[in-house]
């Protein structure tokens, strides 16, 4: 089985007008959860949508707090789009 933590390509988080910090390496699957928990989507909402599990939209939401380095999901919101700007 291959490694489960994958690098996007350059500039990916950017063509999807997030602007993280090089550091945090979002995955293509944390940018398009934030993105829906930014329009107000619910991880219930995503799963459905995304056709994946709560539990996996939790952990990409998980993953990417701990990046950000908040604690909540509204701070990531902020810290993710306010971030280089």
């Amino acid at each position: 089985m291959g490694s489960m933590s994958r690098k996007p390509r350059a500039g990916s988080d950017r063509d999807r007008g997030i602007n993280p910090p090089a550091r945090w390496a979002l995955t293509s699957a944390e940018v398009r959860v934030v993105q829906s928990l930014a329009t107000g989507l619910r991880p219930s909402e995503m799963a459905t949508s995304f056709g994946l599990s709560v539990h996996t939209i939790r952990t990409h939401l998980k993953r990417a707090m701990v990046k950000a380095g908040v604690h909540s999901q509204a701070a990531l919101v902020v810290r993710v789009y306010s971030s280089g700007s």
